[in-house]
């Protein structure tokens, strides 16, 4: 219910976990340098050859990578995505449990 797919150009790239109803948690192997207008999320897509009307897709507002990532050893491979609107936890959608 968490699983985030991160396409860029609407293709298949990544993932990432939904962390709250506006975050999603990826590594910044899989986002840094991508402009975040070329970057959408998919929520609840089991399937990617088939297409489901249960798919949630938002756009991107924001990338933030981790200030100390290195690319080359990738320490502190992390980044945040902000989506451009809230996901409602209404059916099977949730948030990864972080505690």
């Amino acid at each position: 219910p968490w699983m985030a797919v991160i396409l860029i150009l609407e293709r298949f790239y990544c993932a990432g976990s939904l962390i709250n109803d506006l975050y999603v948690l990826t590594a910044a192997h899989c986002v840094e340098g991508v402009p975040h207008e070329l970057i959408s999320i998919r929520l609840l897509e089991h399937n990617r050859s088939d297409s489901d009307a249960d798919v949630l897709q938002r756009q991107v507002n924001q990338v933030k990578t981790h200030e100390l990532y290195n690319p080359r050893s990738f320490e502190n491979d992390i980044a945040v995505i902000r989506l451009d609107h809230p996901v409602s936890f209404e059916g099977h959608v949730r948030p990864i449990c972080l505690s």
